[in-house]
């Protein structure tokens, strides 16, 4: 295990770290209490009210703050999703003195009409035409980092002989002086060339856009993977030799144009610290996933937790505490994450005390808007915020005024009288009443406050989970889960008598038990067509490892299952067992470790793949035994129609009977000859 120990100062003790915890998308440590679930929701604020739930919502750890600023990424589909800046934040980027950089993990060949690169494309005119493409960088299909302008034509395009990794974090930049061009790969300088970069089709310091994942014009130069810190400096070449790319989030140092995809959801940012719009096309999807190490491990308080709705929601009886009407000044916040806006009817309630028909009040999407609505008048209507992304809703009363803000912005207000509430519940993620949709997307630091604006004017949204301040009358952080992704990634549904066990386990206070009969852990997958969050995909490396302690041998004990991606098992035999399927086939059919998992005994498996060396391999107990090779095409995506599993196949068949400890998700090799088992559990970051 890769690792180091740093000491506590003061204190004489130590704390483990993991140098790969970056690249950990799914840690499971499986402690809590005897028989814990994920079904008990609580209200933290003072008046500790019963929260029940119906439809089943689940809650984990994927938040607003799984990750620091900076820490994020956006995911990119070949030749769908793209971000470009908005008209009202056009840029003026100087062509003979710039860098761009940005930290890429590429899963798919990326795609290149005539030899030009994607990810980024400076676009220098409004309809996105083929004269209107300036500047393209970015790798090619053969993942050789290129750069290529056009001057009456695509005329020139560089390339070199250098390649981007698949499957791992990579720094790219490119920085221009004086029409002096130099790639750089991880800080090394990888080629230099002098020509220049005047276009054709627009004259220097003319406004452009800047396409991040392709451009609107056509498919034919796109990308597809994870992009972070993607940053545009203008006027400035920064790199003029080898360097060391940053091991903290970029910042927007002077002459910064464009810094994207750091954040929770799509806003970048300028040197002046504005806000830098982006229009999106087959929105990309924000992930807690980055080249950084997180700066403390997860906690509750710090960062918190999230609700998932689809069609259920969670309900506080009627009290006169909520009574916000009544007392005409009041604050309702929540953060907002929505997988997919429903489609059918056009409606999905977020929060509110309704009757159904005419009476209460109500925060709900209407078709393409977002909605106030309060005693039978709709008060306030916007435009609903991007999906795939976190986004603050606060909707606040004070002297008469009604302000809804977004994301800190003031998006509405109206003039609104007070108003009778009525003897109905309060209601968290859908079904105000009425049966009316349910929201599909989740809900995090819900607060409900009565006789305190917290917002009037343009405010910063909070960095960390919300507190019950003075006033607050319902507090929901739904961060009571029992069985947590520690890495902060993962919502999932806890389903049949899957729980946790005091009884038997192998590191700390509990592990996961099963009993053979449809048990699992159901993964929720945001967005259509994604990775399926942060299952390995593509050119990925990975190491899937836990403990297993199975009660007996037969076919399919289920341990995980991403659609056709990956699926692994012990099987009849008691041999550990996998199948790893890509576009064109199976990488791997049914390999077998050769080493047998025993009854009633804990077991460390690890199943490995790594794209060096062209192998996917098994180690039992440390001891490597079963591989295979010639495994360089792409693992597959997990199909829309399909689950994302741990404990069975996506239906509940084949379910684990017995138990599971310490199941961690690296995107990385972490083991390529044998190796000592853990000893303990896996360090927290």
């Amino acid at each position: 295990m890769t690792g180091s120990t740093k000491i506590l100062m003061g204190s004489g003790a130590t704390e483990e770290t993991d140098d790969d915890f970056n690249l950990v998308t799914g840690l499971y440590h499986f402690d809590g209490t005897n028989g814990g679930t994920n079904a008990t929701f609580l209200d933290s604020s003072s008046n500790a009210g019963t929260v029940t739930t119906s439809g089943g919502p689940a809650q984990g750890t994927f938040s607003p703050f799984s990750s620091d600023d900076g820490k994020w990424s956006n995911f990119f589909r070949l030749e769908d999703a793209i971000m470009t800046t908005s008209s009202g934040s056009s840029i003026a980027y100087n062509q003979s003195t710039f860098t761009c950089e940005a930290w890429i993990l590429i899963t798919k060949a990326p795609v290149s009409g005539t030899n030009i690169p994607g990810l980024v494309l400076l676009d220098g005119a409004a309809n996105f035409g083929a004269a209107a493409l300036s500047l393209a960088f970015g790798p090619l299909a053969d993942y050789k980092l290129g750069i290529a302008w056009y001057n009456s034509g695509w005329i020139t395009c560089y390339t070199t002989s250098a390649t981007v990794t698949p499957g791992a974090w990579t720094h790219v930049a490119v920085s221009v002086s004086s029409n002096t061009i130099k790639l750089f790969i991880n800080g090394t300088e990888i080629t230099s060339m002098t020509g220049t970069t005047t276009l054709s089709n627009r004259s220097q310091g003319t406004q452009g856009y800047v396409s991040i994942g392709g451009t609107h014009y056509a498919s034919s130069y796109s990308y597809e993977g994870y992009v972070s810190n993607f940053r545009l400096v203008d006027g400035t070449a920064l790199y003029s030799g080898d360097f060391t790319p940053s091991t903290s989030p970029l910042t927007a140092v002077s002459g910064t144009d464009v810094l994207a995809c750091t954040s929770r959801n799509f806003d970048g940012v300028n040197a002046a610290g504005s806000s830098v719009s982006m229009d999106l096309r087959n929105v990309p999807i924000v992930y807690p996933f980055s080249p950084f190490a997180p700066s403390a491990e997860y906690t509750a308080a710090t960062h918190g937790g999230s609700g998932y709705f689809n069609g259920g929601y969670c309900n506080l009886a009627a009290n006169s505490d909520f009574d916000i009407l009544d007392n005409g000044t009041f604050t309702v916040e929540y953060w907002l994450y929505v997988k997919e806006y429903n489609t059918s009817s056009g409606y999905a309630d977020h929060v509110g005390i309704f009757n159904g028909v005419s009476a209460g009040w109500l925060i709900y999407q209407n078709s393409t808007d977002i909605e106030v609505y309060m005693n039978g008048t709709d008060m306030i209507s916007v435009a609903r915020p991007d999906v795939n992304a976190w986004h603050h809703i606060a909707l606040t009363r004070s002297s008469g005024t009604l302000r809804l803000f977004i994301n800190g912005v003031q998006a509405g207000f109206s003039n609104a009288s007070t108003g009778s509430d009525q003897s109905e519940p309060l209601r968290v993620g859908g079904d105000s009443g009425g049966g009316r949709a349910g929201l599909n997307g989740c809900i995090s630091s819900f607060r409900l406050v009565k006789g305190t604006a917290v917002y009037t004017s343009a405010f910063t949204p909070p960095t960390a989970p919300v507190t019950a301040i003075t006033n607050t009358e319902a507090l929901l952080n739904f961060t009571n889960a029992q069985i947590i992704d520690s890495s902060g990634k993962f919502i999932f549904e806890v389903v049949g008598n899957a729980q946790l066990d005091t009884g038997t386990k192998k590191f700390g206070t509990a592990s996961y038990e099963s009993d053979g009969t449809g048990d699992r852990l159901s993964l929720v997958k945001f967005g259509t067509g994604t990775p399926g969050n942060l299952a390995p995909i593509g050119f990925t490396p990975f190491t899937f490892e836990g403990f297993i302690y199975i009660n007996s041998h037969k076919n399919y004990n289920a341990i995980y299952s991403a659609g056709y991606g990956i699926q692994f098992y012990v099987n009849a035999s008691g041999k550990m067992q996998c199948w790893v399927g890509g576009d064109a086939g199976w990488l791997t059919a049914g390999l077998e470790s050769t080493a047998t998992v025993s009854t009633s005994t804990w077991t460390h498996f690890a199943l490995v793949r790594d794209t060096s060396a062209d192998t996917i391999t098994w180690f039992v107990n440390g001891t490597a035994g079963g591989q295979a090779t010639s495994t360089t095409a792409e693992v597959a995506p997990i199909p829309s129609a399909q689950g994302h599993t741990i404990g069975s196949y996506e239906s509940g068949t084949y379910s684990l009977d017995g138990f599971l400890d310490e199941f961690r998700v690296t995107h990385k090799a972490r083991y390529t000859s044998n190796f000592t088992a853990p000893t303990k559990e896996y360090p927290n970051k």
